[in-house]
């Protein structure tokens, strides 16, 4: 168990997680009403649902990084 959270800090330390939640912002805030504009609702909708998915698995992974 320790193995794998000292291979999960090395991986995800807080500068990966930022980037990662960053990332998935612009993809929010960018793509998802430029897919809608042009009429791709199904898309948009996906797009939403992974943004938010991941950004819910960044939180998650932040707290339990700094938890440990």
């Amino acid at each position: 168990m320790y193995g794998i959270m000292a291979i999960l800090k090395t991986v995800f330390d807080k500068y990966a997680i930022i980037v990662i939640l960053l990332t998935v912002l612009f993809s929010l805030l960018i793509d998802a009403p430029k897919y809608r504009a042009k009429g791709f609702f199904k898309e948009c909708k996906i797009v939403r649902i992974f943004s938010y998915l991941y950004i819910i698995i960044g939180i998650m992974i932040f707290i339990f990084l700094r938890a440990v």
